[in-house]
């Protein structure tokens, strides 16, 4: 298997996570990138608190050129500039994890910007972890909530088959419960 890199974050939320074995942070292979940004801003906080966790288990952008050819990398647009000045090597891929709907949008354009700079095959894997319509029947069943109001979804209109109490409501749409 080949090793992964985590950014600070990937890193502190597998920390604060449901697992221990993420907690202990003894991946065996895994190791943390701390994307410049981060860094900069750790720096000006002054909070190297939050990286003493993982001193040991760090890489640094020169491994990562020496050895590109054999990591994976849990990649995150911001970490675009960094990988940049590393040098993408040729044969490379990004796989986006998330919902398609975000790739779409215009915030994502440097995303198909930097792999149209580096010929990268770019796939499409949702594995976000959002809830299928049996989860959240599930969950509606239990709570028995007086309302449900769909969010992040492209279907609002579809819930109301599904749950009798919807309040469909658009994007950003503030709203008193």
């Amino acid at each position: 298997m080949s090793s992964g890199n985590f950014s600070k974050w990937s890193s502190s939320s597998c920390n604060a996570s449901f697992s221990s074995r993420a907690s202990r942070n003894d991946w065996d292979g895994v190791r943390v990138f701390l994307p410049s940004s981060q860094r900069r801003r750790i720096i000006e906080l002054r909070r190297f608190d939050l990286i003493e966790p993982f001193k040991e288990d760090r890489i640094y952008p020169e491994e990562i050129a020496n050895r590109a050819d054999k990591l994976v990398i849990l990649f995150r647009q911001s970490m675009i500039r960094d990988l940049e000045r590393i040098s993408v090597p040729p044969g490379s891929g990004l796989v986006w994890s998330m919902w398609r709907g975000y790739l779409d949008a215009q915030r994502a354009q440097p995303v198909h910007d930097f792999c149209n700079r580096h010929r990268l095959g770019l796939t499409v894997i949702h594995a976000s972890g959002h809830a299928d319509i049996q989860d959240l029947r599930r969950l509606v069943s239990s709570m028995a909530p007086r309302h449900v109001v769909p969010i992040h979804t492209n279907a609002a209109s579809d819930y109301a088959t599904w749950f009798a109490q919807t309040e469909p409501r658009a994007d950003r749409e503030w709203f008193d419960i």
